[in-house]
């Protein structure tokens, strides 16, 4: 196992900064999800880690072996630096068995000594223990994909990248592969560092996760944070779903909002309770946002799906009229999209019995559910 640590690491092509100045520590063992949209950053940062991409400046440090330093003109290349690799393009040899593509990696290093026991071995960790003699066609997807792990872990890597594996592969298997693979990197004792932009997938499968865009680290925290306390309106409409309240002073007991306690700016109910008001008998629920005392320009309030109940769920719940537009059936629950009074844009909300079509529904909401974040 080996600590990763970033200094200042920033890469541009052209006008286009890929990946501003980064300060970035990964712990030994750590699974680190790596999670935005296309063109985020998150790709680059990892062929900078891998020595597959030149950083601009900086400094990447694996353990105590310093890896890059622009300053001094130090780049290890991939192959010098302990890593294995696992891409989404798994690029499996057509040619040569399941035992030669794992074996491939340890001969391209002329590191032969106990091959054929090691290669086994690789083999017998992914489960595919007997399958050497078989060639990538006569092999299905996910045993296509447990090939390329083993081939990346054959030669005992301190550090294993992963970017996007499992993307090209259907739903299911991906659900049963990313428990495989995130067991697997736990008992090899790897750290990691997962690149995706399926949310579902980073929550699983991370210790931690960053989510980027446009070159930058928006957020990086525990999964549970992310999703409960997200520090950015682009990180809580990007994970996950949010369902917007339009000036939800209106609608719910929330009268002002405060700057968050945290440095990270969370949005989240720091106090409720009765208060005094001009007829004495007003209550004042105050919300964190980090965004000054105006409910209005500037700030989001917005409330996930599984936090709407169809019934009162609290002693401060608030009722919102809404319309069902269509109802799909998910096996655990059905889904419903709502055209909500109060809301510019349609909610999705989650119900135990089946909707019509066009019925009135009424939804109820506990303002301490509210996540507020700054625009």
């Amino acid at each position: 196992m080996a600590q990763l640590r970033l200094e200042g690491v920033a890469k541009r092509f052209g006008e286009v900064q890929a990946l501003a100045p980064l300060d970035l520590t990964i712990g030994s063992g750590e699974f680190l999800g790596v999670l935005g949209p296309s063109g985020c950053g998150k790709t680059t940062l990892l062929r900078c880690l891998a020595g597959l991409e030149t950083p601009d400046e900086g400094t990447i440090s694996f353990g105590d072996q310093v890896v890059f330093d622009g300053t001094r003109g130090i780049q290890v290349p991939p192959q010098s630096r302990g890593i294995g690799m696992v891409f989404q393009d798994l690029a499996l040899w057509p040619h040569l068995d399941v035992f030669e593509n794992v074996a491939f990696t340890l001969r391209a290093r002329k590191d032969t000594k106990d091959l054929t026991a090691r290669v086994e071995a690789a083999l017998e960790q992914v489960r595919l223990a007997g399958y050497g003699d078989r060639y990538p066609h006569q092999l299905s997807g996910g045993q296509q994909q447990r090939i390329a792990f083993a081939r990346a872990v054959v030669n005992r890597p301190a550090v294993l990248f992963m970017d996007e594996p499992l993307s090209a592969l259907d739903a299911a298997l991906r659900i049963d592969l990313r428990a495989e693979l995130t067991a697997l990197t736990k008992e090899l004792g790897l750290t990691a560092v997962y690149v995706t932009h399926d949310q579902e997938e980073a929550m699983s499968m991370s210790d931690r996760i960053l989510v980027m865009e446009e070159g930058h680290v928006r957020q990086d925290g525990l999964p549970e944070a992310i999703y409960q306390r997200p520090s950015s309106f682009f990180v809580a409409d990007f994970i996950g779903r949010l369902n917007l309240l339009d000036r939800p002073e209106r609608y719910l007991d929330v009268t002002r909002l405060v700057p968050a306690p945290a440095a990270n700016g969370l949005g989240e109910v720091v106090s409720s309770g009765e208060a005094a008001s001009a007829d004495g008998a007003a209550r004042t629920t105050v919300v964190a946002g980090g965004a000054g005392d105006d409910l209005g320009a500037g700030v989001a309030a917005g409330i996930r799906p599984e936090k709407v109940h169809l019934s009162p769920n609290g002693a401060h719940s608030a009722a919102l009229e809404a319309e069902v537009e269509l109802a799909s059936y998910l096996g655990d629950r059905y889904e419903l999209r709502c055209r909500v009074d109060g809301a510019s844009t349609p909610w999705v909300v989650y119900s135990a019995r089946r909707v019509g079509i066009g019925e009135r529904i009424t939804l109820h909401v506990e303002p301490e559910d509210l996540i507020v974040t700054a625009r």
